[in-house]
């Protein structure tokens, strides 16, 4: 009956990816209407960044794990206060203050980001700006329409925008609406600049891999029982992997294209990807 009331009968039978952008939103809402008739849960609840996400994950487990829900602790996904276990929203704007002192009391393991900060391997929030606003004034509206996420005529938006705008943060004002969230367009943004496309994206829809990034040394048992286990590789080493894999190969652009944006001039060649071990953290 939920599908009839938002008018989604004649979707039933389509997959996620085949669905425009304001057909997925619709569909969120009827999922969360269904959870909390038939499963009792609060659609405030599912209304909470990441909470739909969670969902997913757990209906993509099969029935052999058991998922161990931890509850959330200190400040919320989007709280942009700081407190002693600050949310990566609160600690990014203190960092765009000024206030690395500040930032760095409120995360549990400050050592990393005090070294990238003194080796000057951050990344400003327009740092990108001028090789996105590039992006979207040279490509044609087919380029963009073939993005991945890029429905309903988005790319007319964004290429209007991109005329005027000078910065990231008001080309996402001049493009946002009730019906599309910033944090969709933002992704958008990345999309364009690595010319992430619809295709591609239907093509690689289950990982090839898994990457590790850091990890607590206290830790480094659990993830040599998890490369044991995993029905995927597990890289540490970048290196050593697959340079051809299409899924690999974006990561390594993606990262390439984050380098360009460091403070400092001399980290931003590109290859980082294979001189660059997992962070170890002590503690």
């Amino acid at each position: 009956m939920l599908v009839l009331h938002i008018g989604m009968q004649d979707m039933k039978l389509r997959l996620p990816h085949e669905l425009s952008g304001g057909e997925l939103q619709r569909f969120c809402i009827a999922r969360a209407l269904a959870a909390e008739q038939l499963a009792e849960i609060p659609a405030d609840l599912l209304a909470q960044p990441n909470a739909a996400l969670a969902l997913e994950y757990l209906q993509a487990l099969p029935e052999t794990i058991v998922p161990v829900p931890v509850a959330r602790r200190g400040s919320g996904y989007h709280d942009a206060s700081l407190s002693a276990l600050s949310s990566a929203t609160a600690v990014r704007a203190a960092l765009a203050r000024g206030g690395l002192t500040a930032a760095l009391a409120a995360i549990p393991s400050p050592e990393a980001l005090r070294a990238a900060e003194e080796s000057g391997f951050v990344h400003e929030e327009e740092a990108l700006t001028q090789a996105l606003l590039y992006r979207l004034r040279t490509a044609s509206p087919a380029e963009l329409a073939a993005l991945y996420g890029m429905d309903e005529g988005l790319e007319n938006r964004f290429i209007a925008a991109a005329q005027t705008c000078s910065t990231r943060e008001t080309l996402l004002d001049c493009v946002k609406t009730r019906r599309y969230t910033r944090a969709r367009l933002s992704r958008l943004c990345a999309y364009a600049l690595l010319n992430l496309t619809r295709d591609f994206a239907q093509t690689h829809r289950a990982p090839d891999y898994a990457r590790v990034l850091g990890f607590r040394k206290s830790a480094a048992p659990l993830l040599k029982t998890i490369n044991q286990r995993s029905s995927i590789p597990l890289i540490t080493k970048a290196a050593n992997f697959d340079r051809s894999n299409p899924l690999f190969a974006l990561n390594v652009l993606a990262q390439d294209l984050w380098s360009l944006g460091v403070s400092n001039p001399s980290l931003r060649a590109s290859g980082r990807d294979f001189t660059t071990s997992p962070a170890i953290l002590s503690r």
